[in-house]
């Protein structure tokens, strides 16, 4: 005689009932109880979206990583997207906010080379689960971004480079120094010591202009800087 699953619907107690007969009784309360109408009240059904509380959700997931980020609490983010990726590896998002993490939502214009590799590493990772209705507009801020770290390494390295003073004083230094001895009588009739004077001008000269020239491709690179940060900023990463 088989057995069915059912519950009471005077005590509300789970009790097995055979479900060959019409009646039985609860094995709990003593009432008597119809079998089909018990089995079928023992069923659970279930009708739209449930929420387990305690338990987070992907997107719920995603929501307080954004927020984390919007708090500048980058590690506590970073934490969130790691478990996402671990739990949710098929998932783009996951991997697309390790990279906004590594690049401050991509306002970071300097990473050491450990985080430009790991943020190639995760954008890679994204290029290749993300649709090809949005791949786009990644490729587009991966470009961007790319150019930025680029541009932004050569000009902190330019910007770097102290001004020389010793170096003029010697090559400025050494051309007065001859020419006062020239002037003195102190090089002979023949003039020679002059051609180390001129040398040392011509050299100290060239390296005014070419550090003027350097100063005003760092000044356009940094303009081009701002720029990029612009054409980023116009992209809503919000929505990806």
């Amino acid at each position: 005689m088989p057995l069915e699953v059912a519950k009471c619907p005077s005590c509300d107690a789970n009790i097995h009932i055979p479900d060959d007969k019409e009646t039985a009784f609860c094995s709990y309360c003593g009432s008597s109880i119809k079998t089909t109408a018990a089995i079928e009240y023992g069923k659970v059904k279930i009708d739209g979206e449930v929420t387990v509380r305690g338990i987070a959700t992907l997107d719920k997931l995603l929501q307080n990583a954004e927020t984390f980020i919007k708090l500048n609490e980058n590690n506590a983010a970073s934490e969130i997207y790691k478990k996402i990726i671990n739990e949710y590896p098929e998932d783009y998002r996951g991997w697309f906010g390790i990279t906004k993490v590594i690049t401050c939502n991509f306002c970071q214009c300097y990473l050491t080379q450990p985080e430009y590799d790991e943020y190639k590493k995760h954008m890679g990772n994204v290029k290749k689960l993300i649709g090809k209705d949005k791949l786009r507009v990644i490729n587009r801020i991966d470009e961007l971004y790319t150019n930025l770290v680029q541009l932004w390494r050569r000009v902190s390295f330019v910007s770097r480079k102290p001004t020389p003073y010793m170096f003029y004083f010697l090559t400025f230094g050494g051309g007065i120094f001859f020419l006062i001895w020239w002037l003195r009588g102190g090089i002979g009739e023949t003039g020679l010591f002059l051609i180390p004077m001129i040398t040392l001008w011509i050299v100290g000269i060239s390296h005014i202009l070419s550090r003027k020239k350097s100063d005003t491709r760092l000044s356009a690179e940094s303009k081009e800087v701002n720029v990029l940060l612009d054409e980023i900023k116009k992209i809503d990463i919000t929505n990806i």
